[in-house]
């Protein structure tokens, strides 16, 4: 049976996938040897994580077939840039657009065991400006669906389950972003999504059958967010306020991954002790 989003890829028809373009400047020869230099580091301490924690080697990814992303959340009208395929034909030369900015998804749990997770619970402020926001737990019920912010679905990729791969996308990180010495806040920015390629076809995770806009454009130019969503991303009416920050044997040896490195990273420092709990 096909999946939701592999139904509406169907109706779509694309062959390829809009351009994502990123918050980070150009690579550059110095900049591209400092991120390998930080590959290299995560390895090494993921390495190490094996080696005190066996068991990590069996339970890699074995979550990862359980998570399907179903939507894909944007809020007012600009904050990321894709390129515009049809005003680049007409000037000849490449050009960009802004789009609504990514702040979440909707996930659903396509496998068959629940999932926790961090999610937001925002309340109304007495005063009726803005929202109060707390992290709490919760569980992703099998067959479930449900709405989380992005920061909190990169917390459920970086556990070893799910090594920063679900059934139908991945977390990757952007190109010059690091993560060594970044605070759990940061994390948002540094990673985005990608759905994988169904019958070796590509589909953009701004396409408007698959991103739905949660806010509304007041006539003073302000947005709000739509009701139904304000209970997890209330938070993004408040106005821009400081953000406190978290602060060779002969043997056959094993490959490790990026991604697993950088999940483990994530989990293991950033993390610790924060998830699976009530």
């Amino acid at each position: 049976m096909a999946t939701d989003i592999e139904k509406a890829f169907e109706q779509l028809g694309e062959t390829v996938a809009e351009e994502t373009v990123t918050e980070v400047n150009p690579a550059g020869a110095a900049e591209a040897t400092v991120v390998d230099e930080e590959e290299k580091k995560l390895l090494a301490i993921y390495k190490e994580e094996v080696k005190a924690k066996p068991e990590l080697e069996s339970i890699a990814g074995s979550l990862s077939d359980s998570i399907e992303v179903v939507k894909v959340l944007g809020y007012t009208n600009s904050g990321d840039r894709i390129h515009d395929v049809e005003a680049s034909k007409t000037a000849g030369k490449r050009k960009l657009k802004e789009v609504a900015k990514i702040v979440g998804f909707i996930v659903k749990n396509v496998g068959t065991v629940p999932i926790p997770y961090v999610t937001n619970k925002c309340t109304k402020r007495a005063d009726g400006k803005g929202y109060d926001v707390e992290q709490v737990h919760a569980t992703l019920g099998v067959g479930k669906q449900e709405k989380i912010a992005k920061k909190h679905l990169i917390y459920i990729g970086c556990t070893p389950q799910f090594g920063l791969t679900f059934k139908n996308a991945g977390l990757k990180k952007a190109p010059n972003q690091k993560i060594i010495g970044a605070t759990l806040e940061e994390l948002g920015d540094k990673f985005y999504v990608a759905f994988k390629k169904v019958e070796g076809k590509s589909i953009s995770v701004h396409n408007p059958k698959l991103k739905t806009q949660i806010g509304v454009e007041n006539a003073d130019g302000s947005w709000t967010v739509t009701k139904d969503f304000t209970d997890v991303f209330g938070y993004l009416e408040n106005e821009v306020e400081a953000v406190a920050k978290d602060k060779k044997d002969g043997t056959a040896k094993p490959k490790y991954s990026s991604k697993d490195a950088q999940a483990n990273y994530i989990y293991t420092t950033l993390l610790a002790g924060t998830l699976g709990q009530k």
